[in-house]
């Protein structure tokens, strides 16, 4: 069962100001009158040494200023309203676009619910009776409008099929790209960075962590060697004496003796806890650079073995490679292909046992043109047992093409070196 739509809440017309219009324009010109009146005369009779009737006019100035500061509160205020006019203007459009988009919804979803029931219990078109029952349960009395519900449910199921199947498509596809995307840069990986490349960025990545393990410790070691602020009673009582008296320097002295002793106090949680600090950073920094150590001796131990990158094309005689089985997908109209591989033969490397590694193109050709290709790679990124990387470690891969490709189409499959090598094993 579909369920409707969700409506926003209709948008509220604001409120207009209090004061606006012609009232606004009579106190803009009595405000510039007074204001320009009080001014003029205030200075007149101040230059006379008329000092009452200066202020008279300084006042009646003052007022004009108040008129016209009121009267730009009015139009800051006019203008928020005229703002918030428009703003109301756009969302009641956005709501009575969404009505419309609601009510339609509401009608599509009551159709589609309508026509699912029937197909539920089994009831088609020409199934007068059944659909007369189903609509009188639902409270439809008229058999042609039970009829017209039925085909518009069934007109709206196939469109919301459609688009889901579009939706479907569109992600499959953009799913699939990606993985090809992979495919291609697995491909630049090659030589002995496909099995260290991933203990370089870990031993950077630890060798950090490591240095930030050893700063904390120095800093920790630091803080536990801290002393406490303390004050010198002696000094401070006897100044308290000079100044006051002896019971005042008495009673001056206690207070820092006391004072320093919860200082003192103080520092030594502090330095026991930077202590506590210092050591399990010092423990973390040593676990740290044993587990870079271990990365190291991988690294070195990969750089050793001895790699070849020679003549390609007889590489890949080295080895029985061909497509067993290739499939046309049914959203996007890409290409799955299988591929078998057997390689048995012997890889030797100056007298020492080895491995074939590294990549295949495949060309997808039709009439003799190519249309499009791909790329395999033999498994073993980031592996460092010899044992399980290169072509003779498995014996079927899978990869993926881009198309579109027909269904039914009669492709030719060319399978050429991309980048093959022999490393010790």
């Amino acid at each position: 069962m579909l369920k409707e739509m969700k409506v926003m809440d209709e948008p509220k017309k604001p409120e207009k100001p209090v004061s606006e219009g012609g009232n606004t324009i009579v106190r803009t010109i009595f405000g510039i009158a007074f204001l320009i009146v009080g001014s003029i005369m205030g200075i007149a009779f101040f230059a006379q040494g008329r000092a009452a009737m200066s202020w008279l006019f300084i006042v009646l100035a003052c007022m004009g200023y108040v008129l016209l500061d009121g009267n730009a509160d009015v139009r800051k205020k006019n203008n928020e309203y005229r703002i918030k006019c428009r703003q109301y203007d756009m969302d009641l459009e956005k709501y009575n676009e969404q009505m419309k988009e609601y009510e339609q919804n509401k009608k599509d979803v009551r159709a589609y619910n309508f026509y699912a029931m029937c197909v539920n219990k089994g009831v088609d078109s020409d199934d007068q009776k059944g659909i007369n029952l189903l609509a009188y349960n639902n409270g439809i009395r008229d058999y042609q409008q039970a009829l017209e519900l039925y085909k518009q449910g069934k007109e709206y199921a196939r469109q919301y099929i459609e688009k889901e199947n579009a939706e479907k498509k569109v992600k499959a596809y953009d799913n699939e790209k990606k993985k090809y995307n992979e495919i291609v840069a697995e491909t630049r990986i090659y030589g002995k960075e496909k099995y260290i490349g991933a203990l370089r960025k870990k031993l950077e990545a630890t060798e950090n962590l490591a240095n930030l393990y050893c700063q904390a410790t120095n800093l920790n070691i630091s803080r536990s060697t801290q002393k406490a602020q303390t004050s010198d009673w002696a000094l401070l009582g006897g100044l308290a004496n000079g100044i006051a008296g002896s019971a005042a320097g008495m009673a001056t002295a206690m207070d820092v003796q006391r004072k320093n002793a919860e200082a003192e106090a103080k520092a030594a949680v502090a330095r026991q806890a930077a202590s506590n600090d210092a050591a399990y950073f010092n423990q973390a920094a040593y676990n740290t650079n044993v587990e870079a150590a271990g990365y190291r001796v991988k690294i070195e131990e990969i750089n050793k073995k001895i790699i070849d990158f020679s003549d390609e094309e007889e590489k890949l005689k080295m080895m029985d490679i061909e497509i067993s089985e290739w499939k046309v997908l049914d959203l996007t109209h890409n290409m799955k292909i299988v591929l078998s591989i057997k390689c048995d033969k012997k890889v030797d490397l100056l007298n020492t046992k080895g491995v074939l590694d590294g990549s295949v193109k495949i060309l997808i050709k039709k009439d003799g043109k190519i249309i499009s290709d791909t790329y395999y790679s033999a498994p073993g990124f980031n592996e460092t047992n010899m044992s399980k990387v290169g072509f003779g470690s498995i014996t079927t891969g899978e990869t993926l093409a881009i198309g579109p490709f027909e269904d039914n189409g009669n492709y030719e499959f060319e399978i050429k070196p991309h980048k093959l090598w022999c490393i010790e094993r």
